[in-house]
């Protein structure tokens, strides 16, 4: 049987032991608010270029005045005025994030902000920027493959509840390919020649358990509304292959709209919390049933 610990326990462990720091970039140089604008061209599209071969549109560097920060400049910014001290942009305060940040906090924050770009404190001291893009890195697909694996876990309770009927509920072609895997992991067949399906239901993707769980008689009516998402299962379906395939498109982002980031991870989350409490519900109840 399966472990009654139903808590969201690879989410906690992975997703709040990621930080912003984790994927946050440096900065290219720390210029003096006194430089001239000639200066700071020369070393950020020359020099810095020679030494690193990076991209220097996709760089930020920070301004200090008297060895104090003071604020930062973009590429944009180097295109008018003299001197720093005329093109420099200051930090706002909403755009300044702990060092402790995780990272999953981070993608709430950026999905309801106007904002493009995040700074890093630690302690006194800035230590790096990051933008929406930086989330399309593989420290927050793990956090995404965290929250998926748990919803993934949550629609396979509840086809336990009730192994024969929710295999029946599959396609021939989704049983002949689940059939195929529980054959490869070498699970044992009755004295009849036939798999256990409890195991066999542990071979289903998370299409097939989709698919069941929403065909399930006394599921898809009521106890778990989320389900009824469509938008978001198929949006769901098609993050995971991405980034269990990277290639697919050009990133998970061309696939999430940055403001629909963080309403479709609580939408997850939703689903599984429904789906876990009616596992418990009916669980209780078969329980209690087989005492009588």
């Amino acid at each position: 049987m399966k472990s009654q610990n139903l808590n969201l326990g690879a989410y906690d462990l992975i997703s709040m032991s990621i930080l912003v720091t984790d994927i946050c970039s440096t900065f290219i140089e720390t210029y003096d608010v006194n430089m001239s604008i000639e200066a700071v061209n020369e070393n950020w599209f020359i020099d810095k270029v020679e030494e690193f071969d990076l991209d220097p549109i996709d760089q930020v560097a920070l301004v200090q005045k008297n060895n104090k920060v003071i604020g930062f400049l973009l590429p944009e910014d180097l295109n008018s005025g003299e001197m720093v001290i005329d093109s420099y942009q200051q930090f706002e305060p909403d755009v300044l994030l702990s060092a402790n940040t995780s990272i999953i906090d981070f993608a709430q924050i950026v999905s309801a902000s106007s904002h493009q770009l995040f700074f890093i404190i630690d302690g006194n001291e800035i230590v790096g920027w990051l933008n929406y893009k930086d989330l399309n890195k593989a420290p927050f697909h793990l956090c995404l493959m965290s929250v998926f694996f748990e919803l993934e876990r949550s629609l396979l309770y509840v086809l336990l509840l009730t192994p024969k009927m929710s295999f029946a509920l599959l396609s021939s072609e989704a049983q002949l390919r689940a059939l195929d895997l529980y054959k490869k992991k070498g699970w044992s067949f009755s004295n009849q020649g036939l798999p256990y399906h409890y195991n066999l239901l542990e071979c289903t993707t998370l299409t097939d358990r989709i698919k069941m769980v929403k065909r399930l008689p006394f599921v898809k009516d009521q106890f778990i509304p989320a389900i009824k998402n469509r938008k978001y299962f198929d949006l769901l379906i098609n993050v995971r292959n991405e980034i269990a395939h990277p290639g697919l498109v050009s990133g998970i982002f061309e696939l999430i709209r940055k403001e629909d980031l963080w309403p479709f991870i609580r939408w997850a989350f939703e689903v599984s919390r429904q789906l876990i409490d009616y596992y418990r519900d009916k669980s209780k109840h078969q329980m209690d049933n087989h005492l009588k």
